[in-house]
């Protein structure tokens, strides 16, 4: 508790205004049940807009009305940005370029091993070679969206290297069955089935912790503060139509939940700040 309040004083003493903010007393605690329903990725704005419609009387529902919409608006633009057509066509070219390729490696019949279409040689090379083309066209798709906005999810791509590590497996006994591993074509097979398989896990790997389109339109980015701006501003309007509005009030005891959030570790110390500094500001 005391490294709670310790840390809690530390926010306080970057927000200029801390003295307007003191919290309010217990017997008015602020329910946190709007702000944790939200995404861990929820924007400050976001927040304090869920922690106000808990102390906004008959406004509250409206409030959190109001938030669904810009919740859902966020979820639309991100949404629009990855299915836009051209990227779905390259996706579906490398997706079928990746599993036919994958399949290729892959026997026939699942009860004869030796059973394949390709052949041990060039063929099996030049298959091998598809398999990194298609690993590295997965990667360039990926570096090139940023944030990342891709109509698939990064599980496919672990569904990619599973794929390829059997292939791996099942290639490498056809070769050894036919004592081929001398020819050059068999070898290049193999190590490329065998490089795309390790490459796809890697992929994937990295590409789980890019910040996605969604979580920039939550975070500090241009378009980000523009629909946060916006909501604050109709939350603001919502509020200030109230005759019975005590602004000192709502500033304290959201206050008190921006404090609650934080000491529970909801938010982190530069959410809270920013969210102190937003309560700080008048609504009129």
């Amino acid at each position: 508790m005391t490294d709670a309040r310790s840390n809690w004083q530390e926010v306080l003493r970057q927000v200029p205004e801390r003295d307007y903010l003191t919290p309010s007393s217990g017997d008015e605690q602020i329910s946190l049940a709007h702000a944790q329903e939200l995404p861990t990725w929820s924007s400050p704005t976001q927040l304090l807009t869920a922690l106000r419609a808990s102390v906004a009387g008959g406004s509250g529902k409206k409030i959190i009305n109001v938030l669904q919409s810009d919740r859902d608006r966020r979820m639309s633009i991100a949404r629009k940005d990855a299915n836009k057509p051209k990227k779905i066509v390259m996706v579906l070219v490398i997706i079928l370029l990746t599993v036919t390729v994958g399949v290729l490696f892959l026997p026939n019949s699942p009860t004869d091993f030796d059973d394949y279409f390709i052949d041990i040689g060039v063929p099996s090379a030049i298959t091998g070679l598809l398999g990194v083309a298609s690993l590295v066209a997965s990667l360039v798709i990926e570096k090139r969206s940023l944030p990342r906005s891709l109509p698939y999810s990064p599980p496919l791509l672990i569904v990619y290297g599973a794929l390829f590590a059997l292939g791996t497996v099942m290639f490498s006994m056809h070769v050894s069955n036919y004592g081929y591993w001398f020819l050059p074509g068999a070898t290049v097979g193999a190590v490329c089935v065998a490089v795309t398989a390790v490459g796809y896990i890697a992929l994937f790997l990295w590409v789980r912790k890019r910040q996605t389109m969604l979580q920039a339109l939550h975070g500090d980015t241009a378009e980000g503060r523009d629909l946060d701006a916006a909501l604050g501003e109709h939350i603001a309007k919502i509020l200030r139509k109230r005759d019975d509005l005590n602004e000192d009030d709502l500033r304290r005891r959201t206050a008190d939940g921006v404090r609650q959030l934080h000491e529970s570790g909801r938010v982190s110390t530069e959410t809270a700040v920013s969210m102190m500094r937003e309560i700080a500001t008048p609504l009129t």
